[in-house]
Parts: C-alpha cells; sequence; structure tokens
C-alpha cells in the first residue's frame, strides 16, 4: 500500500492553505475530513429525503423487512424470496428496525448521505491530484465537477444508473463513497480508518476481499498494533456473508448460490457482454479523459517504469504521479476481479464496476483540466504577444469549453434517463399509498392472512413493500401464488416487472375490490373458498 501514502518529490511538494482562518471547527474539519464531510452529507441525506420523498427499491424493503425481522420477536427472520444477502445493509435496517415505521426513512437517510459523500470523496481525490500535478488550486473544482458528471452520468438503466440508485436507496452509491474515502484515508495514513472503510466495502461487494487481503497483509507487517483490527475485518467477511443466511434458511452459501443461478443477461458471449458493460457503465468522455490522465503521468515517469529496480520503485512510489498511478492499477485490478468472477459463473451485473468506474471518474477530472492546462502552456511557451498569464488563462478555459461542449452528446441520453427517475418515484409513490388504502379496506392483516399458513401474491416489486406494510416475512407474501391466496394485481411498467401468474389449477378469481391502480382477488381452485384464504 505504499503506492498509495501522500509523498511527493520534494522539488514538487505542494503546500496546502493555512489553517487556523475558520476556527476550531475548520481545524476539526481538516484533522477529521471523513467525520465532517459524513456530518454534512447526514444533513444533506436529511434534507433530500424531506424535500424528495422516498420510496425504498425492491432489494431496500426486503433488506428493511429483513432487519425489522431481527429486531422484532414476533416476526420470523427468514432471508429467503428477496435478493441476494447483503451484510452491511441489514446490520443498519436490524437497528433501524427498532424505530417502527420511521425504518425506511432512517435506511433512506442513510443511503442518500452515502450517496452525497461519495461525491465529496470524488473532489477530495480530485484537489489531491490537482496539487500533485502542481496545477492551479481553482482547478481541482474543475475536475471534482468533470468526475461526478462522469459518476452520477452512468448507464442509462435501473441496474447501473447512479440517480436511479440514489432516489431508490440502494448500496452501490454507499459502495462508492466507502471505497473513495479508504483511499484517501490510505494518503493520509489513517489505516484504522481506512481498512474499516474496506471492510465496510467487503460487506457490500466481495470484489473488495482480494484488496483485503493485500492491504491487510502490508499492514501486518508494517503497522503490528493494527494486527488484530485486520484480523477481527477479515473474519466479519465470512462471518457476515454466510452465518446469517445459514442460521435463517440452513443454507450458509445461499448468497453465492443465488448469485450462481442468477445468469444476469450475459447472453451466449459473456466474455463481449462483461467487457461491454464494463466499457459503458461511464460515458466515454469519462474513460477517453482517464486514460489520458494515466497515459500523462506514465510518460512523466518513463524513466521510472522499470519496476523491478528497488530504487525506480522507490521513487516511483514518491512521485507526485503516484496517486493517478494507483487509480489507475486499482480500477483495472477491480474490473478484472469482476470479469474473472463472472467467467466463474456469477452474473456480471453492470453495478458491480461501480467502485472502478468511481475511481475512473476521478482520473477523468485530472486528464480533463490536463488538456485545458496543456494548451494554455503551450500558448505561453509560443512566447511573443500571446505569452500573456491572462491570454493563456482565457486559452485554457475555452478549451475546457469546447471540451465540455463536446462531451455532452455523449451523456445526452444519461441525462434524460436522469431526469424521468423522480418522475418514476412519484408513480410507484402512488402505488404505494393506494396499497397502504387497500390493506385495511380489505380487513386488515386478519383478514387477508387468517391462518399460519395464508398466503398473498404480488409482482415482485412490490413483494417486500406488501411485506413491509403487513408486518410479515416475505415467505407469506409470494410473487407468484402456488397455493389459494390473496392477489394484488396492477398494471405492468418498466420499472416494476411483470405480474407473475397463479399456478395451474388456481381457476377460480373473485373480485374483491380496486384501489388506484390496484386489483384484488381471491384465488383458489374449486367453487367454495377455503378458510384460509383472505377476504
Amino acid at each position: 500500500m505504499s503506492v498509495l501514502n501522500s509523498l511527493t518529490e520534494e522539488e514538487r511538494l505542494v503546500p496546502r492553505a493555512a489553517g487556523g482562518r475558520l476556527g476550531p471547527i475548520g481545524d476539526w474539519a481538516r484533522e477529521h475530513p471523513f467525520a465532517f464531510w459524513s456530518l454534512v452529507s447526514l444533513v444533506l441525506g436529511a434534507l433530500s429525503v424531506l424535500i424528495w420523498n422516498p420510496v425504498p427499491g425492491f432489494d431496500v424493503y426486503s433488506w428493511i423487512v429483513w432487519g425489522r425481522s431481527l429486531s422484532d420477536p414476533h416476526m420470523t427472520f427468514y432471508v429467503s424470496g428477496g435478493p441476494s444477502w447483503k451484510p452491511l445493509p441489514v446490520l443498519f435496517t436490524a437497528v433501524y428496525g427498532l424505530f417502527g415505521q420511521a425504518a425506511p426513512t432512517l435506511w433512506m437517510i442513510t443511503a442518500r448521505a452515502g450517496g452525497i459523500l461519495g461525491l465529496f470523496g470524488v473532489f477530495r481525490l480530485s484537489f489531491e491530484l490537482t496539487d500533485r500535478a502542481e496545477l492551479p488550486r481553482w482547478t481541482g473544482w474543475v475536475a471534482g465537477v468533470v468526475g461526478c458528471v462522469g459518476l452520477i452520468m452512468t448507464a442509462p438503466n435501473i441496474d447501473a444508473n447512479w440517480p436511479h440508485n440514489f432516489f431508490r436507496g440502494t448500496a452501490e452509491p454507499i459502495m462508492i463513497a466507502a471505497w473513495l474515502w479508504a483511499i484517501d484515508a490510505m494518503l493520509r495514513r489513517r489505516h484504522f480508518l481506512a481498512y474499516t472503510l474496506l471492510a465496510a466495502e467487503g460487506l457490500m461487494r466481495p470484489e473488495a476481499w482480494p484488496f483485503m487481503l493485500v492491504y491487510g497483509a502490508w499492514l501486518w507487517f508494517k503497522q503490528p498494533r493494527l494486527r488484530v483490527w485486520v484480523l477481527l475485518c477479515l473474519v466479519a467477511q465470512p462471518v457476515g456473508w454466510f452465518v446469517p443466511p445459514g442460521i435463517s434458511t440452513g443454507h450458509y452459501l445461499m448468497a453465492a448460490t443465488n448469485a450462481h443461478s442468477f445468469n444476469g443477461g450475459l447472453g451466449s458471449d459473456w466474455l463481449k457482454t462483461i467487457l461491454d458493460r464494463a466499457y459503458t457503465l461511464q460515458p466515454l468522455p469519462t474513460l477517453v479523459f482517464a486514460v489520458i490522465a494515466t497515459a500523462t503521468a506514465l510518460w512523466r515517469q518513463r524513466d521510472r517504469l522499470a519496476i523491478w529496480r528497488a530504487d525506480n520503485l522507490q521513487a516511483l512510489w514518491r512521485s507526485r504521479d503516484s496517486l493517478a498511478l494507483s487509480l489507475a492499477v486499482l480500477s483495472c485490478g477491480w474490473w478484472l476481479i469482476v470479469i474473472v468472477e463472472t467467467g466463474d459463473g456469477y452474473p456480471g451485473l453492470q453495478r458491480f464496476f461501480f467502485p472502478a468506474a468511481a475511481t475512473a471518474c476521478v482520473l477523468s477530472g485530472l486528464g480533463f483540466v490536463e488538456v485545458a492546462a496543456f494548451a494554455g502552456r503551450a500558448v505561453r511557451a509560443a512566447g511573443g504577444a500571446l505569452a500573456d498569464r491572462r491570454t493563456a488563462l482565457a486559452v485554457s478555459v475555452g478549451v475546457a469549453a469546447v471540451l465540455g461542449v463536446a462531451s455532452y452528446p455523449y451523456i445526452s441520453s444519461r441525462v434524460a434517463f436522469a431526469r424521468i427517475q423522480k418522475t418514476q418515484v412519484d408513480i410507484e409513490r402512488q402505488q404505494l399509498d393506494d396499497l397502504r388504502a387497500a390493506i385495511p379496506a380489505l380487513g386488515g392483516v386478519s383478514a387477508l392472512l387468517p391462518c399460519k399458513t395464508s398466503v398473498v401474491t404480488i409482482n415482485n416489486t412490490y413483494q417486500p413493500e406488501l411485506a413491509w406494510e403487513m408486518g410479515v416475512d416475505l415467505t407469506r407474501v409470494q410473487s407468484r401464488l402456488t397455493r389459494p391466496g390473496v392477489e394484488f394485481v396492477t398494471r405492468p411498467t418498466s420499472y416494476d416487472g411483470g405480474m407473475n401468474r397463479w399456478a395451474p389449477g388456481l381457476r377460480k378469481h373473485a373480485y374483491l375490490g380496486r384501489w388506484g391502480a390496484w386489483r384484488v382477488y381471491q384465488v383458489y381452485r374449486g367453487d367454495s373458498k377455503p378458510a384460509c384464504v383472505g377476504s
């Protein structure tokens, strides 16, 4: 991990701004940036929930239901019937379950705070990169904006779009925050914090495990006081991923088995598909600028790339380009891990690449300002009347503007997809409100589920939402009716999935009423309704 140390060549060291101007709060913020920006993100996350009333997605509502079942003695902890198990989100929702109906809101504040914290992480690393490149301080703001635009404008689909994940409260924006701030903590030699964040990453995505092993091995020898913590974090990974599903279902490898059983729409040529997913997750200009930043760093350090020589390797680690090259290596390493595990039978979904995309986006900001700065330096080097500093600055700004305009066509469809996310959330919120109204109108949970064996069914997207509203586990709410029960039907949309039809033989459909977009039926085999079918 020395490659991430915040060391530069002595002659290139860029001094930081003098401290103390903001008083004790500013001093504390500079000393504890992760804590400070986490608090800011938490406040902004809470405000975002007030402004944009949240509707958690399928995975999120499942975590919330599982979390409540851990903290509610009247519920059965059963993790089957939902998405793949993720330890860290359920750790939060288990605590939030103690607060009853506030649990979804508390999780959404947490998830959105994580998304905002990830954007702050982009700016944090962007300033570090531009300072090391000896660029003016204002270029850090430009690089940060470019990096955040690349991150927000991820692929225009519900699997890997950052605004969609931010609005629905998924774990992916939190993954980005943990990844970027772990890197920042490494730079500041806050290894306890860095390894803790990397362990949190591992409890959301197993692709972080190889990085944990490498970093943990380095800490074992270089930071002996952290050996116990490294061991605890490493042990927490298999315990978090395997023990709760094992206790709940008896199947300790349930998460891995579920992932293996889902093809992920890879098609006949999985390698081509997975490479395309990695390539198209971020906009093309983002990749181009990231490559420019990496190529520029390699060119500057071309005399030191014979890293098998100890003196060259040490000089490369201490150079101003060590961070840029490290980010490139981290991105490529994460991409490679996802590709290898996809070849081993895992689904290789596009959102699995988010941490790699985040570091690529940070690099893209540096590449963007490097191009603009190069144009300005070229003007000054030309001499003559154009050598004026203000003229060079104007050229740099002009080049940056041209690059921004030229990049827009590559993100226009992503902008359009991001803009409709609030509209889609509003539609689902109305459907959820109608669903909430239908439950008491039908007599409540006792009428819908009169027996311990009674079930209801609904399209798979709303399955955990209905379970939450009824206060039951997911075994009582099915996505496909396999025995007599009550069915909630709504019109299919582009984002909530179609209705899974009931099993053959359940031919009797007694209409119970309509609430908004929802129609409710009793479904059973013969002419007489069984006692355990709700009404």
